[in-house]
């Protein structure tokens, strides 16, 4: 049997099955219609490259990811009322439920299946003429997904003031609300597990240590080290009138940052020792 000239046998496209309904032409489209906001402000989803069959079929492939796009992705739709926002302070991620009218926290992991996900959607909504290889899989390697939550923490970080204050918005974390008015992890612990003590000492170290286990005794979110070390000495200075130093001697002599003149308390209200 003669073979086709392999002039004319157009270059092996991949597709994936869909429901034939809402059929794109271009993976741009696709997005732009369902995140205009994010389309007008970081522009198209992909950098797209084309090509023409020898029948006079114009294929189209999605070559680049627009990173910037796809982390405002994230944020949500306002449209909808979805907010998704990052807390540098606890380095972690929330998101708006309207079903308890407060913002849950959530995981890298959880974001990255998302965007996973409207990739999936899109490739399945795309035509025929559309080569969706890059949307299945290229696109969706963990270090390209990984990339897109890293620029999102810049560009959906909150405010400092977002959890707090009269404006501030509420949070549900374990089945408890914490509303913005309620008195910040690092204050209770400077009030209640801190006292004064002319011959006293507390490294960073152990301080840090001491609000971790303070945090999980009160099931509460404790900040990050390095958020701790700068909004738990302003406190500290506030009530006890004593400064951060550089050389408190730790448990092994070596000195550390850290403040003389106070003590930790333990669980039953003694001294602890450093």
């Amino acid at each position: 049997m003669a073979r086709p000239s392999e002039d004319v046998i157009p270059p092996l496209t991949f597709s994936i099955p869909g429901d034939g309904s809402d059929r794109a032409s271009d993976p741009n489209k696709w997005f732009a219609e369902r995140f205009p906001e994010a389309v007008e402000r970081y522009g198209p989803a992909f950098m797209v490259g084309s090509w023409t069959d020898p029948f006079q079929q114009t294929h189209v492939i999605p070559a680049h990811l627009n990173t910037d796009f796809f982390a405002g992705v994230l944020g949500g739709d306002p449209r909808l009322g979805h907010q998704v926002v990052y807390h540098s302070q606890e380095a972690r991620w929330y998101y708006y439920d309207p079903m308890v009218d407060a913002f849950v926290p959530t995981t890298e992991a959880k974001l990255e299946l998302l965007l996973s996900n409207q990739l999936i959607r899109c490739s399945q909504a795309c035509g025929r003429l559309v080569d969706v290889r890059p949307l299945v899989v290229t696109f969706r390697e963990p270090v390209i997904l990984n990339s897109i939550i890293q620029r999102a923490k810049a560009m959906l970080q909150a405010e400092s003031s977002f959890f707090m204050g009269k404006d501030g918005h509420r949070r549900f974390i374990d089945c408890r609300y914490i509303e913005p008015t309620d008195e910040p992890s690092y204050r209770q612990f400077v009030r209640k597990a801190l006292v004064a003590r002319p011959d006293g000492k507390v490294t960073l170290p152990d301080a840090f240590h001491r609000y971790y286990q303070f945090c999980a005794d009160n099931q509460m979110q404790p900040l990050t080290r390095s958020e701790f070390k700068h909004l738990v000495s302003e406190v500290i200075r506030e009530e006890f009138n004593v400064g951060l130093r550089h050389d408190v001697p730790g448990r092994s002599g070596k000195q550390n940052h850290g403040w003389l003149g106070i003590d930790c308390l333990d669980a039953d209200g003694c001294h602890g020792s450093n």
